[in-house]
């Protein structure tokens, strides 16, 4: 740090508040930067610098988070944590999310830039020791003859051992052929030690598949518009998965991927299945596939959304037998579901339902019976949000009910009711 003379703390933050955001885009690229490097001045300017920068809950945690992809903002942040490094100040370890975008690796002439590799290799070359989650978005890559797609594919290889520590990734990419081999090889680097995986791809070429597969310890995993069937495909090489989420998932056939969660992940305790096809019921979630699941999980599960199912009046007492312990229950474009098998059946005897449950979303099921939601206001003793169809929400019966049992309409769009302490 610099041995000018020191100016006096209150003088020093009067300074830095002056450094106020001047347009929220560059907030990245401005404000954080210009405190990182008042902080090298000297103790004093370190101090009250940091302290600003504390109260950012942690502008450094995540490097690019994609606002910034200018050339000197990469080049300045990777300078000033080089120095504050050798300077012995940690600011380095503040970095857990590292977001790399192919796009950002690409001049505005189309052309590779190497000033930008090079300052992204000189912070993860720092000791990043609590860096754990890679954010990877690779889109719109160059053709693969020009020599810019070779120096991405040579970013891949060069970047894979200094991601060591990484256990969290997510990977995004637009593309439905084999992007890059050393995408594929730097995937199966970072395989082993991954605990959370999300997805964000149209499809899954056989390189990247197998890349994956070898992701063995995963917990959870989150896949975003991605075929049901892959997906179900890959549920076998993931038996320790205790979170499992789906979410607009192209037209497919859905039981398969139901029957690999059952057979193949015996951990299970947050399912999650959002399907983007529910004018189609022959996508659907069969209800036959759904009590498979239900009666399999051990009764482990406490959270599930289920989006787009063919669950009915048959299965509904299944999610009362196999799933006590449910704490958040959504169903939603659910049509067949009323009810009426569990307030007319035995299980209507019972005085708690769900004893844990505090979350029960029913939107879109519009045929719900009277006597079943007052049945679940007063057997599930915990239940603080009630979502309903607003359909139901306009039946007077269900609203005087409702309203005596301390419930409190929140207003569209929503339709939740919030029960009062």
């Amino acid at each position: 740090m610099s041995n000018c003379p020191r100016l006096p703390a209150e003088i020093v933050r009067e300074i830095l508040f002056l450094l106020e955001l001047p347009v929220e885009e560059d907030w990245e690229g401005f404000y954080p930067l210009d405190l990182l490097a008042c902080s090298l001045v000297c103790t004093t300017w370190y101090h009250e610098a940091n302290a600003l920068l504390a109260s950012q809950k942690n502008p450094l945690s995540t490097v690019f988070d994609g606002h910034a992809y200018t050339t000197p903002n990469i080049m300045r942040l990777a300078s000033l944590l080089v120095e504050s490094h050798r300077l012995g100040l940690k600011y380095h370890e503040k970095i857990n999310v590292f977001h790399i975008n192919t796009a950002c690796l690409i001049d505005d002439q189309s052309l590779y830039d190497h000033h930008r590799e090079a300052a992204i290799f000189a912070i993860l070359s720092l000791p990043l020791l609590n860096l754990h989650n890679l954010i990877l978005d690779v889109k719109d890559l160059p053709p693969p003859a020009t020599p810019a797609f070779f120096h991405i594919s040579l970013f891949f290889t060069r970047s894979q051992p200094l991601l060591t520590t990484i256990t969290r990734f997510r990977l995004t990419t637009d593309l439905t052929d084999t992007p890059s081999p050393t995408l594929h090889t730097l995937v199966s680097t970072l395989a082993p030690s991954l605990d959370v995986l999300m997805l964000d791809v149209a499809a899954l070429p056989p390189p990247l598949y197998n890349a994956l597969a070898l992701c063995n310890h995963l917990t959870q995993a989150q896949l975003i518009n991605a075929l049901a069937t892959d997906a179900a495909l890959l549920l076998g090489a993931w038996p320790d998965l205790r979170r499992f989420r789906l979410k607009f998932s192209n037209p497919g056939d859905m039981d398969p991927l139901v029957w690999a969660l059952a057979y193949a992940c015996h951990h299970l305790t947050d399912i999650e299945i959002r399907a983007n096809h529910r004018g189609n019921r022959e996508h659907h979630v069969s209800s036959a596939a759904l009590r498979v699941l239900l009666e399999r999980s051990r009764r482990r599960i406490t959270r599930l959304v289920l989006y787009s199912t063919q669950i009915d009046e048959v299965t509904m007492p299944d999610l009362l037998r196999y799933c006590p312990h449910l704490r958040h229950l959504e169903l939603r474009w659910c049509t067949g579901v009323t009810g009426a098998s569990l307030v007319n059946g035995r299980l209507a005897e019972r005085e708690v339902w769900w004893s844990e449950m505090r979350d029960l979303s029913l939107k879109d099921c519009s045929g719900l019976e009277h006597g079943f939601l007052r049945k679940v206001a007063t057997a599930c003793p915990r239940l603080g949000t009630l979502v309903l169809d607003t359909r139901v929400n306009r039946q007077h019966e269900n609203v005087e009910f409702l309203t005596r049992e301390r419930y409190r309409l929140m207003g569209p769009p929503v339709g939740a009711w919030k029960r009062s302490p």
